[in-house]
C-alpha cells in the first residue's frame, strides 16, 4: 500500500478499535456551511475528547464521547 509522505500506518490493538472505532449507533451527518461556529480553548492536555466522527468527504468533525471535566 502506497501512503502519502511516507507515513507507516499505525499498529493498534483490537482493544483499541473496540473503544474508539465507530459504532453502530453512529449517524453520518454532512456539516453545515456557514453553520454556527463554536471557538474551543484547550486549557491542558488531555482535553477530553475520547471519541469524533468525521463528516461527510472528511469536512467537519462531531464529538461522540467526551470527559466532562478533564
Amino acid at each position: 500500500q502506497q501512503l502519502r509522505r511516507g507515513l507507516a500506518p499505525a499498529r493498534v490493538s483490537a482493544d483499541y478499535l473496540e473503544r474508539q472505532g465507530p459504532k453502530d449507533a453512529d449517524v453520518p451527518f454532512t456539516p453545515a456551511a456557514g453553520g454556527t461556529e463554536h471557538q474551543v480553548v484547550y486549557k491542558k492536555r488531555p482535553f477530553g475528547i475520547l471519541r469524533y466522527q468525521p463528516g461527510q468527504g472528511m469536512k467537519g468533525a462531531m464529538a461522540m464521547e467526551i470527559i466532562p471535566k478533564s
